[in-house]
């Protein structure tokens, strides 16, 4: 059974850091990442492979 949840969780501690974490997963994560990440090159993101990491800006939701 395949849970289809879509989650998210921020993977950082509190505090100043040079990096934030948000980990996104489930049926809707590309969809939602989308509205608040952008790729560095300015590219929508419209598919990132499953489990790996990928670089991301983020951006208002607007």
């Amino acid at each position: 059974m395949k849970d289809t949840h879509t989650i998210a969780a921020i993977s950082t501690p509190q505090g100043e850091g040079g990096i934030g974490i948000i980990r996104i997963s489930g049926d809707e994560a590309i969809r939602i990442g989308s509205k608040i990440l952008s790729h560095p090159s300015g590219k929508k993101i419209t598919f990132w492979p499953e489990r790996q990491v990928r670089l991301g800006l983020a951006v208002s939701p607007d």
